[in-house]
């Protein structure tokens, strides 16, 4: 896994070179669990989840394709995880630590001050998942995929570019290994600086 970090990040610093844009960027999520199991079809014997915060911090390179479409490739270290309440009250906490590669396309509206929406896809390595203080990596996936959507805006300032975007992930894959189909979804809110 450090061998293919170690390739992801050279690629990401070669590429840049040749980028238009690099991209700094910085953001919190909101992010929970969406689990299936047949233990859980019946609403008040299983737990209720719930959505859990964290951060998000990296950088991107952003490609001009044509006037109004770009496309953007991030290295992001990534907070996911998700809390559940069982039936008694009893709280417990995911936490799950990832090294996140979204590619993303991006369409903007208008010229200046853009409004854009994004689409694309997001890939991630899995650092850790640990339940409250129990280390769960033995029954988790070592990777996820997943669908990223969203909207932003540019804003120009002189001497200075900064961007605001949504950001909306549908984890595809079940991530444990057991009985559980358990998927992520994750909200985030991002600021960057382009430069």
């Amino acid at each position: 896994m450090k061998k293919t970090l170690f390739i992801l990040l050279i690629l990401a610093l070669v590429s840049g070179v040749y980028a238009q844009k690099i991209n700094l960027i910085g953001g919190l999520s909101l992010s929970r669990y969406d689990v299936e199991s047949l233990e859980y079809i019946i609403p008040q014997s299983g737990p209720v989840w719930r959505y859990k915060p964290g951060y998000i911090q990296g950088v991107g390179i952003e490609f001009k394709i044509i006037k109004g479409l770009t496309c953007e490739a991030d290295v992001l270290y990534y907070q996911k995880g998700s809390t559940y309440i069982l039936g008694q009250g009893s709280k417990h906490t995911y936490y799950l630590n990832t090294i996140s590669i979204p590619l993303l396309i991006k369409i903007a509206f208008l010229p200046d001050s853009l409004p854009y929406i994004l689409a694309g896809g997001e890939y991630s390595v899995i650092l850790s998942h640990i339940e409250d203080s129990r280390d769960l990596m033995e029954i988790t996936e070592k990777y996820d995929y997943g669908i990223l959507l969203g909207a932003g805006f540019d804003l120009k300032i002189p001497g200075i570019s900064l961007f605001i975007e949504s950001r909306y992930h549908i984890g595809l894959r079940d991530m444990e290994i057991r009985e559980f189909e358990r998927q992520t979804r994750a909200l985030a809110i991002i600021v960057g600086i382009k430069i």
